[in-house]
């Protein structure tokens, strides 16, 4: 798993430079990032199904979870901040390597035919 390793190296970029709080605000960005992947996956998953019979039920799958993605990060980025009072940055820059990770290892795959 591409993702996770990016993750993980900065997560102990954060340790090593901070502390072990903002490590463990990095590794919560990565986990907010493999939640929507997972979400991703499943709206995909069940608009390919739907579309089999039904191509425009299928694209109102694929916007609704679109939105969804778009609520969950703003509400597990936000409560990661607020409630479990996590390093900012430390939690964005673990968000951002975890999507850029994704994008990463599809595009390897795409080229490779190999998951990383």
């Amino acid at each position: 798993m591409f993702q996770v390793g990016v993750v993980l190296l900065a997560a102990a970029g954060f340790f090593f430079g901070k502390n072990a709080a903002a490590a463990v605000a990095a590794l919560g960005g990565g986990g907010i990032s493999l939640i929507l992947v997972l979400l991703l996956g499943r709206s995909m998953r069940r608009a390919s199904a739907l579309a089999q019979t039904d191509a425009r039920a299928g694209m109102v799958i694929l916007y609704v979870g679109a939105v969804q993605r778009f609520v969950a990060v703003l509400v597990l980025i936000g409560a990661a901040i607020v409630l479990g009072k996590a390093d900012p940055l430390a939690l964005l820059v673990g968000f951002a390597c975890g999507q850029i990770g994704n994008v990463v290892s599809a595009q390897i795959k795409k080229n490779t035919g190999v998951k990383p």
